[in-house]
């Protein structure tokens, strides 16, 4: 059993309930993935071995078992002072979560639950790296019970609950924003999984062409195996089609029919297309804004806003999108509704010898990428040609996006040359500074300030690069004072 010890005993009984009896259908489907890897070599013509027909018969054993072994041990209960989950079928499991922990119930729904009527409850705590707990299934009607009754166990009395926050609708994502905002995206994951399909069903790219032309296009395999630089051409092309393809895929099952909006303190948004989720999002867990865009993106005016949190969980790793696609001004007035901020109009440059160390820097490891895949596909190595002059142009590119801008009550950095970010930093929600020197950047006189803020993802957080010494120490000396000052007053931003 786990208690918190700030929690007290509720005087009350508590009434326990069950899960949704679609619970185990939903279940027992979910588990068919799993049975049809299993049942790969016979749907591919294959004999099945007997290691695979005792697997199957074990799984007709006991996977219905254990699904309402799990229905039947797993119950709830919701009282003033607590959530109570109880679970586990070899090892009981009872925890209890107090009523003042609870920061967010977050509501799920796949396709499969959404044609069931069912959803799922997540239910996240103040700090936490995960999910706290989770309630899955129950009906949609129990889950909004769920959320609006612990709203009201941590709310004010009932004369001072009547006086509830209006809602405000701070932005919708309409189809044509949609699709165009995926058009921008490029993602390589699904590809990926595509190709490693391919390889488990011992398909050869050459056997899904030959299959999708049907013998019509012979002339085009003739012309690939008379010139191998013309087919790696073809298969780049083909990869970074199907790769945006991919992208627009995602982007709209993420964030179809998105909505933010506001109530009081608190910011809500609700998006998917096949899992629609409904997440809270508390004012005063914002520790950094984040606004990103990308080359093409930018050309077009176009921006995505970001808010950094603590005690997400670790899927999101602390990042929450507000603003999927929109323009810069649109981006600037739902931050106002976080921070009153204005971005910088000048910035400040860091030390041009950035460039001759992130030269060096790229040189090295695209010759090590080139040479690595030069042994599995000996056409890339023509490739080792434009790095002479390819290495020297993207770190001139990486120095003209890098800089930094002092304000009154933040620091701001923009980064990146493929994904640019400008990162809002209020001062008083900072955690550690940090002076890094590399063994080539003392060589250079350089050094780099990196600020840490709650809930950051390890990789790829704000940091200002390549400072000459004295200008880092004076910068990081400034803001640790601004941080001692603001923390010491009230400041817009908390």
């Amino acid at each position: 059993m786990e208690r918190s010890p700030a929690s007290e005993p509720s005087s009350e009984a508590p009434q326990f309930r069950r899960l949704h009896p679609l619970t185990l259908l939903v279940r027992l489907l979910m588990s068919l993935p799993a049975l049809i890897i299993l049942l790969l070599p016979a749907l591919r013509g294959q004999t099945i071995d007997q290691g695979t027909l005792v697997t199957l018969i074990l799984y007709g054993l006991l996977a219905f078992p254990l699904i309402l072994a799990h229905y039947l041990r797993f119950r709830y209960a919701l009282t003033p002072r607590e959530l109570l989950i109880e679970s586990g079928v070899l090892t009981h499991r009872r925890r209890s979560i107090p009523i003042d922990r609870i920061q967010n119930i977050q509501i799920e729904r796949t396709l499969l639950a959404r044609l069931l009527g069912l959803a799922r409850v997540r239910i996240e705590t103040a700090g936490s790296a995960e999910t706290e707990g989770e309630i899955a299934f129950v009906s949609l009607a129990e889950a909004q019970r769920l959320k609006e009754q612990v709203r009201a166990f941590r709310g004010s009395p009932v004369s001072e609950q009547a006086a509830q926050p209006a809602r405000t609708l701070l932005f919708a994502m309409t189809p044509g924003q949609l699709l165009r905002s995926g058009a921008f995206r490029f993602s390589l994951v699904y590809l990926a999984g595509m190709f490693s399909g391919m390889e488990y069903l011992d398909l050869t790219p050459e056997d899904l062409i030959d299959w999708v032309v049907r013998g019509r296009l012979h002339w085009v395999q003739e012309a690939f195996e008379q010139a191998p630089l013309l087919a790696t051409m073809a298969t780049l092309l083909l990869a970074a089609l199907l790769g945006w393809v991919a992208g627009i895929v995602v982007h709209v099952v993420r964030f179809y029919g998105f909505q933010l909006w506001q109530e009081g303190e608190r910011f809500y948004r609700r998006s998917g297309l096949f899992t629609v989720a409904e997440s809270a999002l508390p004012r005063r867990r914002v520790q950094a804004l984040v606004i990103r865009t990308n080359p093409l993106m930018q050309h077009f005016g176009w921006y995505a806003l970001e808010a950094q949190l603590i005690g997400l969980d670790r899927e999101t790793q602390g990042v929450q999108t507000l603003v999927p696609f929109g323009r810069l001004s649109e981006i600037q007035q739902i931050a106002a509704h976080v921070w009153p901020i204005a971005l910088p109009t000048a910035w400040q440059r860091v030390s041009p010898r950035m460039i001759r160390r992130a030269t060096v820097r790229y040189l090295l490891i695209g010759a090590g990428v080139l040479l690595g895949l030069g042994w599995i596909w000996p056409e890339v190595r023509w490739l080792l040609a434009g790095l002479p002059i390819g290495a020297p142009l993207l770190a001139w590119l990486q120095y003209r996006r890098h800089g930094y801008a002092v304000e009154a009550s933040y620091l701001f950095v923009r980064q990146g040359v493929f994904r640019h970010r400008i990162w809002c930093l209020p001062y008083q929600k900072m955690q550690v500074f940090s002076l890094t020197r590399s063994l080539f950047q003392r060589r250079l006189g350089l050094a780099s300030l990196q600020v840490d803020m709650a809930g950051a993802p390890a990789i790829g957080g704000p940091q200002i690069r390549d400072l000459p010494e004295k200008e880092a120490e004076k910068l990081l000396q400034f803001v640790y004072e601004q941080f001692q000052t603001h923390c010491r007053m009230q400041s817009p931003a908390s």
